[in-house]
């Protein structure tokens, strides 16, 4: 089972991590120990199992699991017991009370293998399905950055493109350009696949490119590089 651990302290991912490395159901895939982060983040990518944390700055465990529109299966881990009965509300697996020992760690995993084994082995309809019209994946509508001590929410469509500043990254949109603490790579990790990268300091969108030369293109009155080292695959990809 693919799984993420979201908690905001350190201590308690290396623990959850540990154990779901000993546990061989279990795939971590990622940690977060920003919940906006881990939301943006599970808009495009697929886990089974969230081993949550409820007491969280900005975004609690319980505001986390609601905001989600297809949420996996959850394991609440928190040093709170009163927090058992809202998650159960919620339907989370199992309740894990910090500090959290292997074996109750176990217990819980196995209870979410059981219910995922379950619901894969439900009865399969031989009926034929009725067709449905190809659709092409709808693009990310917003992302969340983390800028200073808030978390700015950006409308995907209005970004036009991204620009390195040593260790920082600045997103520019048609209306305000807003500074974030994040690699390159990191950025590409949130954005959907409208957004190239053609330069080591230089990520754009592709439906704001308004003029493409052979060193450079143009967004607007903005002229951006196109590095050596990206400019093949741009190219290629311009040219379908």
């Amino acid at each position: 089972m693919k799984c993420i651990v979201v908690d905001d302290e350190p201590m308690a991912i290396e623990v959850i991590a540990a154990y779901c490395h000993k546990t061989p159901f279990l795939e971590l895939v990622e940690t977060f120990d920003d919940a906006v982060m881990a939301l943006t983040w599970l808009q495009h990518n697929k886990v089974q199992l969230i081993f949550l944390d409820i007491n969280m700055p900005d975004l609690s465990g319980i505001q986390f699991v609601k905001a989600l529109n297809d949420p996996p299966l959850i394991i609440f881990t928190t040093a709170y017991s009163q927090h058992a009965v809202t998650g159960f509300e919620l339907n989370a697996i199992d309740y894990l009370l910090k500090p959290v020992g292997f074996a109750r760690f176990l217990k819980a995993a196995d209870k979410a293998r059981q219910r995922e084994e379950a619901a894969l082995e439900k009865p399969v309809s031989h009926e034929a399905p009725t067709p449905e019209p190809p659709t092409s994946d709808p693009p990310n509508k917003f992302i969340f950055v983390k800028s200073g001590h808030k978390h700015i929410r950006l409308e995907v469509d209005r970004i036009r493109y991204i620009v390195s500043e040593k260790n920082y990254v600045s997103l520019i949109t048609d209306q305000q350009r807003v500074m974030a603490l994040l690699s390159m790579d990191k950025v590409l990790e949130l954005l959907p696949s409208g957004f190239v990268r053609v330069h080591k300091s230089y990520i754009v969108a592709m439906k704001h490119v308004d003029v493409v030369e052979k060193t450079q293109l143009n967004i607007g009155e903005t002229e951006i590089p196109i590095g050596d080292a990206y400019r093949k695959a741009f190219f290629e990809h311009i040219d379908g």
